[in-house]
C-alpha cells in the first residue's frame, strides 16, 4: 500500500482555509470600519452646524444661514434639491440620500424645543474619501490582500509540512518495514512528545507480534521434533499388540510415552506462551540420571556409553522439566550422530558440559548451529534440537557455548 501523505494536504487545507477566512474577514471589517468612521465624522460636523443654526434661531434670527459653503439650510423642504424631496416623501426619517447624479447628501432635521424649524442639507460628495478613492483603494487592497494571502498560504504549507513530517516519516518507516520485514528503526523519533510515544508503542506492538509469531513457529517445530520418539514408541507398541497383545512391558511403555508427551507438551506450551516456569532447588545429577534412564534401551541396543562426571549431590536453582528436555536433546543428538559411542557429561565448578566425537564435517560457526532450520550435513533431523536447547538455556539463564574444533563436539553451559 502506497502512503499518500494525505494528512499533509488536510493540515494545509485547514491552515490555508483559516488564512483565507482571516484575510477576507479582516478586509471586510477594515472596509466597514472606514465607511463607519467617515460617516461618523460627517454626522458630527452636521450635528454641530445644526446646533449653531438652532442657537441663531433662538437668538431671533428668522432666516439662519449655514456657515459652510457645502451646507444649506431650508426652512421649507420644497426649496431643497429634488432628490431630497423625493427621498423625504418616501421616508421622512432618512438621513443619507444618494442621487442619480452621483451626489451624496446628508440631511439633519433642525429643531428648537422639539419643534422642527427646517432641514440642514450637506452635499458631502467631495468629502467621501473612501468612496472617491474606491478604485485606487480597491487595487491597493487587492494587491496587499493577494500578497498577504500568498505569503500566508506558503507559511501554512511550511507549517503543515513541518507539523506532519514526524507522522509522515513514521508512516514511511512502517511502509519500509512492511516491504523488507527488517527491524523498525525509531531512532529518528526521539522527540520527547506524542510522536515518540506512538513510535515506541508501535515498535513494542510489532516486537510483541513478531515474538508471538516466532514462538508459535517454534512451538510447532518443537512439537514435531520432541514428539517423534514417544509417538514412534506408541505406534510400534500398538502395532505389535495386534499380533501378541499387550504385555506388562508394553503397557508400561505406553504409559511412559503418554506421560512423556504430557510433560513435553506442557513444557513447550510454557515456552511458546513465554510463561514464567517455576524454579526450584533440585539435584542436578538426579535430573541428568533420569534423562539417561529414558534412553536406557537405546543405549544398550547401540552399545553406547554415557559417563557422568557429576557429584552425587549438586543443588542448583532451575526447572526440572526444562533441564530434562535440554539433556534429552543432547543425549539424543549424541546417540544419533556421534562417531564414537561415548558421551561424557561433566560438571566442573559452574560449567556443565556434554562432550563427544561429532560428525565427520561439523559446522564451525557456533552461532549458526543454534539457529532454526540449521543442521549438520550428515544430519537427518529438522535442525531444531540445538535451537530448542539454546532457548531452554536462555530461559534457565545459562550461558551456552559450542566448540566444534576438529570433530570434537562440546556443548557447555555456565550455570547461573
Amino acid at each position: 500500500m502506497k502512503v499518500k501523505h494525505s494528512i499533509e494536504r488536510k493540515v494545509f487545507f485547514i491552515f490555508g482555509g483559516f488564512t483565507l477566512l482571516i484575510g477576507l474577514t479582516f478586509s471586510l471589517v477594515s472596509l466597514i470600519t472606514a465607511f463607519t468612521i467617515e460617516d461618523s465624522i460627517l454626522e458630527k460636523i452636521l450635528a454641530h452646524e445644526a446646533e449653531v443654526i438652532a442657537q441663531e434661531f433662538k437668538g431671533g434670527k428668522k432666516k439662519p444661514v449655514a456657515r459652510l459653503d457645502y451646507m444649506n439650510f431650508y426652512s421649507d423642504l420644497a426649496n431643497a434639491p429634488r432628490e431630497i424631496i423625493r427621498a423625504k416623501i418616501k421616508n421622512p426619517t432618512i438621513t443619507e440620500v444618494f442621487s442619480d447624479s452621483r451626489h451624496h447628501y446628508h440631511v439633519v432635521d433642525v429643531r428648537v424645543n422639539d419643534h422642527q424649524i427646517g432641514w440642514l442639507v450637506a452635499d458631502v460628495t467631495e468629502f467621501l474619501s473612501v468612496s472617491n478613492q474606491s478604485n485606487n483603494l480597491l487595487q491597493v487592497a487587492i494587491i496587499l490582500l493577494t500578497t498577504a494571502i500568498l505569503f500566508s498560504l506558503w507559511l501554512a504549507y511550511r507549517i503543515a509540512l513541518r507539523t506532519t513530517k514526524p507522522i509522515s516519516s513514521l508512516a514511511n518507516a512502517l511502509e519500509e518495514y512492511a516491504k523488507t520485514n527488517t527491524a523498525l528503526d525509531i531512532s529518528a523519533f526521539k522527540t520527547g512528545d506524542e510522536i515518540e510515544y506512538l513510535a515506541n508503542t508501535i515498535e513494542t506492538a510489532l516486537s510483541d507480534l513478531n515474538a508471538s509469531l516466532q514462538r508459535e513457529s517454534d512451538f510447532n517445530r518443537d512439537v514435531s521434533h520432541e514428539l517423534r520418539t514417544p509417538l514412534t514408541v506408541i505406534n510400534n507398541t500398538l502395532a505389535l499388540s495386534k499380533q501378541r497383545g499387550l504385555n506388562p512391558i508394553d503397557q508400561q511403555q505406553l504409559c511412559d510415552s503418554a506421560d512423556k508427551i504430557t510433560r513435553i507438551v506442557k513444557t513447550l506450551l510454557a515456552l511458546a506462551r513465554s510463561e514464567t516456569l517455576p524454579l526450584e532447588t533440585l539435584n542436578l545429577r538426579a535430573i541428568i540420571e533420569d534423562s539417561v534412564l529414558l534412553f536406557e534401551q537405546q543405549l544398550s541396543a547401540n552399545e553406547f556409553e554415557v559417563h557422568l562426571n557429576i557429584p552425587e549431590q549438586v543443588a542448583i536453582e532451575g526447572n526440572p522439566e526444562l533441564i530434562l528436555l535440554l539433556s534429552n536433546n543432547l543425549i539424543e543428538n549424541a546417540l544419533s550422530y556421534a562417531t564414537d559411542k561415548l558421551l561424557t557429561i561433566t560438571l566442573s565448578g559452574t560449567q556443565l558440559s556434554f562432550a563427544n566425537k561429532g560428525f565427520t564435517s561439523l559446522i564451525a560457526n557456533a552461532e549458526a548451529i543454534v539457529q532454526p532450520n540449521i543442521k549438520q550435513q550428515d544430519s537427518s533431523g529438522i535442525g531444531q534440537g540445538l535451537y530448542l536447547v539454546n532457548r531452554i538455556a536462555n530461559r534457565l539463564r545459562w550461558k551456552m557455548s559450542i566448540n566444534t574444533e576438529g570433530n570434537n563436539y562440546l556443548v557447555s553451559f555456565i550455570i547461573q
